[in-house]
């Protein structure tokens, strides 16, 4: 089974090198080729209002189609939002990740090829003024830009842009008025891969001075150092605000709007970090590293 991400231009090369030339598969005894062809899956965001709350994923027809449940691990493992919230009289309700699959497309290559193309244009003609239209400049429509050759200083300060924009929203977020997450935004403008230009840019950012601005930072901080393969400079100190804001959620729910997904957590927090944190933190933090070692477990 091949998996390509919409976020990853490494990935989206591949796809099309893999629709245009299809992959062979062989015997590993006799090097004979089988009669059967690897289950292409591409994943790609399908925004609603600017919010990747469903997933498309398009599968090559005539190969093996995973089951439903094996869809939704595939989402899991694969793309970069967990949660989303829906609006309710008593407040916010956060929900599973929803899948909506097109289980079959006749022309997979074309398909993606129009997808891309439209994403370029976008990129093209967005990265002019990036302050004007930061909404729109998502990962997978930077990804596609860099797959089509933009410089890296554009691209660089795109998602710098992006990413001070970004933090400017959650600095000043109503949660009364909120309509999805922040785990959702920093998952979808946040690239495989994003330049190191843009990253230690990011990481020179005057730091908020309200409480969820520096938890928003230090999220987007170290998912973007994840994404780029780079040391998060600050990992200690994101260890700490993640724990705290953990007790937090569990005595006021609704704050969970602001928190990153357990995935997320798992991923740009090591255990080593929870412990400084708990070490040299008040004994609030205690109870989100517990909660933190349960995840992983």
């Amino acid at each position: 089974m091949l998996i390509y991400r919409d976020n990853n231009p490494v990935n989206m090369a591949d796809l099309v090198i893999s629709l245009t030339d299809p992959v062979e598969l062989r015997c590993e005894a006799c090097e004979q080729p089988l009669p059967v062809r690897p289950t292409i899956i591409a994943l790609f965001s399908a925004p609603d209002d600017g919010r990747p709350l469903r997933m498309l994923q398009l599968v090559e027809p005539g190969t093996f189609e995973p089951s439903w449940e094996q869809y939704e691990a595939i989402a899991r493992d694969n793309l970069y939002v967990d949660w989303f919230i829906t609006p309710t009289s008593q407040g916010y309700e956060v929900q599973d990740l929803t899948v909506t699959t097109a289980r079959s497309v006749a022309d997979l290559l074309g398909e993606v090829s129009t997808i891309l193309r439209h994403r370029i244009e976008a990129a093209e003609a967005l990265t002019e003024d990036p302050d004007a239209s930061w909404r729109e400049l998502t990962g997978p429509v930077l990804a596609a830009a860099e797959l089509s050759g933009m410089a890296e200083d554009r691209l660089a300060v795109a998602e710098t842009t992006v990413w001070r924009q970004l933090l400017r929203y959650w600095a000043g977020a109503d949660m009364r008025a909120l309509t999805h997450l922040l785990d959702t935004d920093i998952g979808l403008y946040v690239k495989d891969s994003p330049t190191a230009a843009a990253v230690e840019a990011l990481n020179a950012l005057t730091q908020p001075d309200d409480y969820i601005g520096i938890y928003a930072y230090h999220a987007l901080l170290a998912y973007a150092c994840l994404m780029r393969g780079m040391p998060n400079p600050a990992a200690a100190d994101w260890a700490m605000v993640y724990l705290l804001h953990e007790d937090l959620v569990q005595r006021r729910p609704n704050w969970r709007v602001f928190a990153v997904s357990p995935w997320r957590a798992r991923a740009t927090i090591s255990l080593e970090a929870a412990r400084t944190a708990v070490a040299s933190g008040p004994s609030p933090v205690k109870v989100g590293t517990r909660l933190l070692i349960t995840r992983r477990a």
